[in-house]
């Protein structure tokens, strides 16, 4: 559910199916990073005659609007030719001391579902999402275990790189701070910051 705030309006954006959530936004203002349940890949139970479906959970994006490229789409490998441009007016503000206004985040709510990609990442068990800048922070396990005990690891996927890399293995808790540049880590009673 994405709630507007110029109009005081709830909207349902994904249907309930597939259990989307730990949303959070891009600070680009591009996308929208969630979990959903759609990696299925079923094991035979040995107690019973059923299937079983664990770590149904992976991670997706979705642009915001309809002119955002997909994280996933192709791209052109040769490099672009860029002409350097002066922004006078940004560096003049900064001078200036006038406080930098957030910008309004345009949202197409229109084939908004249809939009998501799930990115390629290991499916499992996700807690602590975060997004900064180019990159989506969180932590995993394959596996969830009955005693409480489960083994995290610490993971973020870079959207340039279009790759999973590991931070730290065995980790309890991750928390991204709010200008993105670091983390506060713990595991049981010990505190570190990343």
């Amino acid at each position: 559910i994405l709630y507007d705030t110029k109009n005081a309006k709830r909207h349902t954006v994904t249907s309930s199916f597939y259990s989307a959530g730990d949303a959070v936004f891009d600070p680009e203002g591009k996308y929208l990073f969630v979990t959903t349940g759609q990696h299925f890949e079923p094991t035979y139970s040995d107690l019973d005659g059923t299937w079983v479906y664990p770590g149904t959970t992976q991670l997706a994006a979705i642009p915001l609007r309809k002119d955002v490229a997909s994280p996933l789409a192709a791209r052109n490998d040769v490099d672009a030719v860029k002409e350097e441009k002066k922004d006078d007016k940004k560096a003049d503000d900064a001078k200036g001391g006038k406080k930098a206004t957030v910008p309004a985040v345009d949202i197409d709510l229109e084939g908004f579902e249809g939009r998501m990609v799930l990115l390629p990442t290991q499916p499992g068990y996700f807690f602590d999402l975060a997004a900064t800048k180019g990159k989506i922070v969180y932590r995993r396990t394959e596996k969830q275990n009955a005693d409480g005990e489960n083994k995290t690891a610490l993971f973020f996927y870079d959207l340039e790189e279009r790759e999973e890399k590991t931070i730290l293995a065995d980790i309890d808790h991750a928390q991204l701070s709010a200008d993105g540049a670091k983390l506060l880590v713990s595991k049981k009673e010990t505190f570190a910051i990343v």
